[in-house]
């Protein structure tokens, strides 16, 4: 079974009000724009993309100062600036009155639902388990508590013991993630736990894995490889509605795809086709399925890279405008190479379009990050509202993707001597509702379980922790030591 995590790491949402909503985008028509140095000095379009030349955006030079995201709430850590996605179309302005508004960070490691942060951590069996480059968190690595932590009286309790990893999605009243249902089951699934009350429930939906969610709790992306049938080769996609974690139907969407992002009741996915003047080659195309009316939508061709594989690192949306960077990795060790800037509008078909083609360099691991300004994308330092560590201090990037320190020191990547000693390392930081939440893990070597050049370690110690972005203050959440 394939695993497939959500791109915590590179896939963020920015979308501006629903009021704006209605408005074709301004951008979406063609302007003036060249390259950025700092990224490539042969910047090129894409031979590959439809012609459509007057419908696509392009990405600007540099970012101005007097522009709207220069405004007083741009650096407001907690996310509700205007163009931070609080209000996602079809998502967030309707909600049951009975339950909080939408989730916070959903499809993080960390997410807010009401005054509750969720999250998961190892429990003592799982520490004796091992990990390449000591990366725990989205893969499994043994049974797992789920925690919750009251953001109003500090405290935090344990909800379920359970078997899970890699993110969590809100989805109606239940908090799904990827996971096994029971203890020894061999089965990848989605599980799911009642918000408000209710028991862990088990086995939902067979063999199938959890992909992710819309930002405003009401849809989850499920899908499982289909065997044994007309539909050996294909991956069949669950969709499951607002207010229920069981499978609504099951879609065929082609050979080979996979889930890039929910957008309101829209799914954005790729999939391989053959292509129609080489019956031998096959390209890689965007599509768009709503999950209400099953209508699809091909948004055009993706570049095909001579070497290596193509991931999307990030994503953004403004109005109808999907923008995102299409990231070229090769190798065992995924070392990155380039890629692409794409546009598309949503429900165009074949609008998609390539806006520059940057290449890899010394010191770069993925593509580099961009912003929104006045319906364009620009590049900017780091993603915006992600959060890391830089040099030794814990920070984030504000809505410019200019670097906010939030804790000044204590929080860089240590390693031993010759690679052989412990290892220090903030594994996972997102920024939920003005502070940071992060996992900060102490690890040993295992040489034993290296896989050639890859070296392996075991947590000796782990923490949950809280930094306030505005004070720099840490809370201990939880901690467990082997």
């Amino acid at each position: 079974m394939r695993k497939i995590c959500f791109l915590t790491v590179g896939l963020i949402l920015s979308v501006i009000s629903a009021a704006a909503c209605g408005k074709a985008s301004a951008s979406y028509g063609g302007s003036e724009g060249g390259s950025v140095a700092s990224v490539s000095d042969g910047v090129t379009a894409s031979d590959d993309a439809p012609a459509d030349s007057e419908s696509t955006p392009t990405a600007s030079q540099t970012a101005s100062e007097n522009e709207s995201g220069a405004e007083a709430d741009e650096n407001r850590p907690d996310g509700t600036g205007k163009d931070s996605g609080e209000n996602r179309p079809g998502e967030a302005e309707e909600h049951d009155p009975e339950t909080p508004a939408a989730p916070i960070n959903n499809n993080g490691h960390f997410v807010q639902y009401g005054d509750t942060v969720y999250f998961h951590v190892p429990d003592e069996e799982a520490m004796e388990e091992s990990s390449l480059f000591g990366e725990f968190a989205d893969s499994d690595h043994g049974p797992t508590i789920l925690m919750a932590y009251d953001v109003g009286t500090g405290h935090t309790k344990a909800v379920q013991n359970d078997h899970a990893w890699g993110c969590l999605t809100v989805s109606g009243n239940f908090l799904c993630f990827p996971g096994r249902a029971f203890p020894d089951s061999p089965e990848e699934t989605i599980v799911k736990c009642g918000l408000n009350g209710e028991t862990y429930e088990g086995k939902d939906s067979g063999n199938c894995v959890c992909f992710g969610g819309d930002r405003g709790g009401h849809y989850l992306v499920g899908w499982f490889y289909a065997e044994g049938n007309d539909t050996s080769g294909v991956w069949e996609v669950h969709l499951v509605p607002h207010k229920d974690a069981v499978p609504m139907e099951s879609v065929v969407l082609g050979s080979g795809a996979e889930c890039v992002a929910v957008i309101g009741d829209q799914l954005i996915y790729m999939i391989w086709q053959k292509d129609p003047e080489r019956p031998d080659q096959y390209d890689r195309y965007l599509m768009q399925i709503g999950m209400n009316d099953g209508t699809k939508i091909a948004l055009g061709r993706l570049p095909k890279p001579e070497y290596g594989g193509c991931e999307v690192d990030q994503i953004e949306l403004r109005d109808s405008d999907l923008y995102f960077s299409y990231g070229r990795y090769e190798g065992t060790g995924r070392f990155y190479s380039g890629g692409w800037l794409m546009g598309a509008r949503l429900g165009a078909p074949d609008s998609l379009l390539c806006q520059e083609e940057f290449m890899g360099g010394k010191g770069l691991s993925s593509s580099p990050a961009f912003r929104m300004t006045e319906g364009k994308p620009a590049w900017c330092a780091g993603i915006p509202l992600s959060a890391g560590v830089k040099e030794d201090a814990l920070g984030y990037y504000d809505e410019r993707g200019e670097w906010v320190e939030a804790a000044p020191q204590g929080y860089a990547r240590r390693v031993g001597k010759e690679n052989d000693g412990p290892l220090t390392d903030i594994e996972v930081a997102e920024l939920v509702d003005g502070a940071i939440y992060a996992v900060r893990n102490v690890c040993e070597r295992v040489p034993e379980d290296d896989i050639g050049w890859r070296m392996a370690y075991r947590r000796q110690s782990m923490q949950a922790i809280r930094v306030d972005c505005e004070t720099g203050a840490e809370t201990v959440l939880y901690e467990r030591v082997r």
